[in-house]
């Protein structure tokens, strides 16, 4: 199936004939500017991260102050640079070549883009002070992308091709599942990437079908809260119960009750589990949280501080219930629960 969506789009394009031609590498580069790159892309794939910026992030005093992309650019044909990205063991290395290519040689884009769609390889980008981590394949869409070097038409092929299984490393499928219309065919979809992938938000979108057989699918991802099927970032860590959560805010069925019930004095300083708590109707979340307050007070290690005369434990647990109210204020709840709620 993958193979003929590439044929198909390859044949869409008219790259076919390029693809399989025999392109020549450049050898004008002197022994020293060839001995600084084979440096430079060690370094690159031996670092934590790898600045993906034409601006003034990782500079290279060798080269006039230029970044990594730009030294590449410069010095490497379109066809050094494609070698690089579908051949080299480093991730960060691969992304580095793609992302020159999808924005410097955008005739190329559609088909850099289906080469490396299926690349998992995880790297560490930088971007200014933050720190992101990300999938060669996802990035490398998610540029052409924000670039317009991916045609309409094209993208709508990628578009049902990563939503079949393998793709769970690209972050656009997250946007797709979540807008999914609401067949049956789409709910035997994102079941299977649910069960088979722990596919990101594709719980939620099950529970937009409001079907009372799924209510076992999420009381299962409930109380699991492994970290096994984290499918986005990897520094997002989010568990199966975090992502039931998440569903259950969409639906609070009265099936889900209980569950929470049991599990309410593990997550006191879990503000998820109070926004899902504070979904349902009014007096049942009202007794909940009153009746984990009260026993987070009897407990002996709920030590009192100077800071936190309520004692530690009712501390933190006030300012993650705060940052739950917070998302959807309401006056009779703060009323009701308003002493408890510690503003961080």
């Amino acid at each position: 199936m993958k193979k003929t969506v590439v044929i198909l789009l390859f044949a869409a394009m008219g790259l076919g004939a390029a693809a399989q031609s025999n392109l020549k590498p450049r050898f004008g580069l002197t022994k020293t500017q060839i001995e600084h790159i084979d440096t430079l892309l060690a370094r690159m794939a031996k670092s934590k991260h790898v600045s993906l910026q034409w601006g003034i992030w990782e500079r290279d005093n060798q080269w006039d102050g230029a970044t990594t992309m730009q030294i590449l650019n410069r010095m490497l044909t379109a066809y050094e640079l494609y070698d690089l990205a579908l051949h080299h063991t480093s991730p960060a290395v691969r992304v580095t070549a793609g992302s020159i290519l999808v924005e410097r040689y955008t005739q190329l884009a559609p088909q850099v883009v289906m080469d490396l769609l299926a690349d998992s390889g995880m790297f560490h980008s930088a971007q200014g002070c933050l720190r992101f981590v990300d999938y060669v394949g996802s990035w490398v869409l998610n540029k052409s992308v924000e670039n317009k070097t991916m045609p309409d038409s094209l993208l709508h092929i990628v578009d049902s091709l990563i939503l079949l299984p393998g793709y769970r490393h690209i972050e656009r499928r997250c946007d797709l599942v979540r807008r999914l219309p609401l067949t049956d065919e789409n709910h035997d979809l994102l079941l299977r990437l649910w069960k088979e992938e722990g596919q990101r938000d594709a719980l939620g979108r099950i529970a937009a079908f409001r079907r009372e057989a799924d209510t076992s699918v999420i009381i299962e991802a409930l109380h699991d809260n492994s970290r096994k099927r984290v499918t986005r970032k990897p520094f997002y860590h989010n568990s199966p119960m975090d992502q039931a959560l998440e569903a259950i805010v969409l639906w609070p069925h009265g099936a889900f009750k209980p569950h929470l019930e049991a599990m309410a004095d593990k997550y006191t300083r879990n503000s998820a589990f109070y926004e899902t708590v504070l979904a349902f109707d009014t007096a049942w979340a009202v007794t909940l949280i009153d009746s984990m307050f009260a026993r987070l007070a009897r407990n002996p290690e709920n030590k009192v501080e100077s800071y936190a005369p309520q004692g530690q434990m009712s501390m933190w647990a006030g300012e993650a219930l705060y940052r739950a109210y917070n998302k959807r204020p309401n006056e009779g709840l703060r009323r009701r629960l308003g002493r408890y709620m510690v503003i961080p």
